[in-house]
């Protein structure tokens, strides 16, 4: 897995949630909130890490099948 790649997922995530609490500024009745840009990452980055943790089993069982 390139760590680069989960890196700039995890960035886009950040991006996307700050845009959207921005937004939300702008909203009748919503609140913008930096907790809920943490909590996205915080969700984007555990994503990451169990896509990493399926894609490394996967790759063991295959080098070990060889």
């Amino acid at each position: 897995m390139k760590w680069s790649w989960a890196l700039t997922a995890i960035l886009l995530v950040a991006a996307y949630a700050s845009l959207d609490e921005f937004h939300q500024l702008f909203v009748p009745g919503r609140t913008a909130a930096v907790t809920d840009v943490l909590l996205d990452t915080a969700g984007g980055a555990a994503a990451q890490l169990v896509a990493a943790f399926f894609l490394s089993r996967t790759k063991a069982r295959e080098q070990q099948a060889s």
